[in-house]
């Protein structure tokens, strides 16, 4: 991907690959940006939406754009550096939803949403080009609480790596043997495959946003499921619901 900055000068794209739109609403703009993180190629990676700067947007709003962006996750931006006091308090507020609602964190959408606010200049390195790389943190601060976030701006002054730092993991729960024989089946995984692993059980496990962790007994086992997914998604509700 060509991307050229103010000077002109072409700086190259390393890990996330950017499209820009601007959408009005009330005779105002509203910048919001499809990032393909973990990627340099165009449509590969995971796709997130940003919107930079959703001062003032209201929760229907962004629930409106997230459902119009259609992707897994869209992050929503609020500077919050004016305000800040301390050195561990919040420069971002960040709010990701998904098209039906809103979920405490997206990692994804996290690394696309740094790499472009430091593409856009409003997170910038105290270096000048041409000087050592410089790396830098900074806290956002999401439904899963303050997490960190570090920059590493390459010589030439643009975003070269971001990295995430998610919550401590806190188990939410264990499944039983009933509702572990009632996931194999769902799963429509070989007999025995997870009801027969000899370690940990089936958890639900959260780093800020809750997973089911299952473990299986082979690789073969793994890719041989057809999951039924509409009874899964029932499934996990479920266990959400009563946990």
């Amino acid at each position: 991907m060509d991307n050229r900055d103010k000077t002109g000068r072409r700086c190259p794209v390393r890990g996330v690959h950017k499209q820009g739109n601007t959408t009005r609403q009330s005779q105002s703009k509203i910048e919001i940006y499809q990032l393909d993180a973990f990627t340099d190629v165009p449509f590969g990676g995971n796709p997130a939406g940003v919107v930079p700067h959703a001062e003032g947007l209201s929760d229907e709003h962004m629930q409106k754009i997230a459902r119009e962006m259609n992707l897994s996750e869209t992050a929503f931006v609020t500077d919050l550096r004016q305000a800040k006091q301390a050195p561990g308090d919040p420069d971002f507020l960040v709010r990701f939803f998904t098209p039906q609602s809103e979920v405490d964190l997206c990692g994804h959408a996290t690394i696309a949403t740094f790499w472009l606010l430091a593409e856009l200049g409003v997170i910038s390195p105290g270096h000048g080009a041409g000087e050592a790389e410089e790396e830098i943190r900074v806290y956002q601060k999401t439904g899963a609480g303050g997490l960190p976030v570090d920059l590493l701006f390459g010589c030439e002054g643009g975003p070269a790596r971001v990295m995430m730092t998610q919550a401590l993991p806190q188990v939410a729960f264990t499944l039983d043997e009933p509702e572990i024989k009632q996931l194999e089946r769902i799963l429509r995984a070989p007999q025995g495959s997870i009801t027969g692993f000899p370690g940990p059980k089936p958890q639900g496990v959260s780093t800020g946003l809750l997973d089911l962790i299952v473990p299986v007994t082979s690789m073969e086992a793994l890719f041989s499921m057809r999951p039924d997914m509409a009874a899964l998604a029932q499934y996990c509700s479920c266990l959400l619901y009563t946990s």
